[in-house]
């Protein structure tokens, strides 16, 4: 993975509009950079994403940028 694939993967549990702000990127360019991510790691959602990041030893959990909820 390339440093910008791995920023977009750190991001992945964000919602997409937080996401894009923080890249700066489109929400279109999140889109396709995401699915071609997806594509090449022969992966269906954006968790076996983050998950197969975590199990090649790119990314440790503490990586990820999360959004706490309040309520």
């Amino acid at each position: 993975m390339t440093e910008s694939d791995i920023e977009l993967v750190k991001r992945v549990g964000l919602p997409q509009k937080l996401a894009c702000e923080q890249l700066g990127i489109s929400y279109v360019a999140f889109k396709a950079r995401l699915s071609r991510l997806m594509v090449r790691y022969g992966v269906e959602n954006r968790a076996a994403l983050a998950i197969k990041a975590i199990r090649s030893g790119v990314l440790d959990v503490n990586d990820f940028e999360v959004r706490e909820f309040n309520g």
